[in-house]
């Protein structure tokens, strides 16, 4: 199953969907501290890569989360 993680924090919920069997093909987080501790769990090899992106209102108005469209279970 793919997850899209809206208001992702640092990870506590990926983590659950990760041990649920989700794969997670991106996430929205706002905070720039709980978006440095994602990117540093995805260079500690924790978690697996993907993008990461800021404010929501902005994943929505350029289009971004339409490229999810389908993709996101």
């Amino acid at each position: 199953m793919n997850s899209l993680h809206l208001f992702a924090g640092a990870g506590g919920g990926i983590l659950g969907s990760i041990l649920s069997g989700h794969k997670i093909i991106g996430a929205v987080e706002i905070d720039d501290d709980c978006q440095r501790v994602l990117r540093q769990r995805q260079d500690d090899g924790i978690l697996e890569p993907f993008p990461i992106f800021g404010d929501v209102k902005t994943f929505l108005d350029t289009g971004c989360a339409e490229l999810y469209l389908g993709v996101t279970d």
